[in-house]
C-alpha cells in the first residue's frame, strides 16, 4: 500500500483501503502494485499536466514551483482580482486540502475550514494563499474565521 507521504509526492488523493487512488492533475485511478516504489508519473495520460511540471519532493514544492512572483502593483494592493482564479490549478478543495499535509500542529487553526474557504498552505509556516485572489494570509489564532479574514484583508 502506498503511504500517505508517497501520494503526496505523486499528487495523487488515496480513495480507500484498496490501495486505489486517483490523480490530483488528470484524474485516472491508479491501482497499487507489489513491485512499485509508489505511484509514478508515468501511470498517467500524455495529456496529464503534472507531466509538463517539474515533479519535485513534496507538494508544497510542486506547488511553490508553480507561483509567480506577483508584481509592484499587486505586492501593494495584496490581492489580485481578473475575474478569473489566480491559481486555478487549486480549484479542488481536495488538492488545497492536501496542501496542509505539513501544517503545523501549533497554528491557531485546523486546515479544513481554511481550505473550504480556498486558501491552499504555502509550505512556510502557517502561511496560505487565497486560490482565487491570491490574497495571503499568517499568524491565524484560534477563533479566526478563514471567510471573515479574508474579508477583512482583502475585500474586493
Amino acid at each position: 500500500m502506498f503511504s500517505s507521504a508517497d501520494l503526496l509526492r505523486a499528487a495523487v488523493l488515496s480513495m480507500g483501503p484498496e490501495g486505489r487512488a486517483r490523480d490530483l492533475f488528470c484524474g485516472p485511478e491508479l491501482s497499487h502494485r507489489e513491485d512499485s516504489n509508489g505511484p509514478t508519473q508515468e501511470q498517467c495520460g500524455p495529456h496529464c499536466a503534472r507531466s509538463h511540471v517539474l515533479v519535485q519532493d513534496c507538494l508544497d514544492g510542486q506547488i511553490l514551483g508553480q507561483l509567480r512572483p506577483l508584481s509592484e502593483e499587486e505586492e501593494s494592493s495584496g490581492a489580485t482580482f481578473l475575474g478569473e482564479p489566480a491559481f486555478p490549478e487549486m480549484d479542488s478543495e481536495d488538492l488545497r486540502l492536501a496542501s496542509f499535509y505539513d501544517w503545523p500542529s501549533t497554528a491557531g487553526i485546523q486546515p479544513e475550514p481554511l481550505a473550504a474557504a480556498g486558501f491552499f498552505h504555502t509550505g512556510q509556516q502557517d502561511k496560505v494563499r487565497c486560490f482565487f485572489c491570491y490574497g495571503g494570509l499568517q499568524s491565524w489564532e484560534h477563533g479566526d474565521d478563514p471567510w471573515t479574514e479574508h474579508a477583512r484583508w482583502f475585500p474586493r
